[in-house]
């Protein structure tokens, strides 16, 4: 599954970069970042920003992501779809702080597909 993390987050660097919003990581969150997929297990994905986001620019934005990465998918052969959480850094933080939310889970226990470590 590895193979199919850099075209997800080039296509997603490419969505923002159109719209010149400054992305500070992407994570892949529950059972693909556990390990414990199934063929038709969709891709959740966290993508954090610098800029706060309004919720049309997000659903706008999640989108485009949303078509690109059906095209990505299509080439592989991987029938699933995406989920896709924006949230700026402030977002994140808040949160974090409230411990019981989908965005808490995915920043602690999720994996960071962008930037990677070197």
């Amino acid at each position: 599954m590895d193979y199919i993390l850099k075209p997800i987050s080039k296509c997603i660097l490419t969505v923002f970069n159109t719209g010149k919003i400054q992305v500070e990581r992407i994570l892949l969150f529950g059972s693909r970042a556990k390990g414990t997929q199934n063929r038709n297990s969709d891709f959740d994905i966290l993508v954090i920003t610098s800029d706060n986001l309004g919720r049309t620019q997000k659903s706008a934005i999640a989108k485009k992501i949303r078509i690109g990465l059906a095209k990505i998918y299509l080439k592989h052969k991987i029938l699933s779809g995406t989920d896709i959480i924006i949230r700026s850094i402030s977002e994140s933080d808040e949160f974090r702080t409230r411990g019981d939310t989908v965005t808490a889970q995915a920043l602690n226990e999720g994996k960071t597909i962008w930037p990677l470590k070197m």
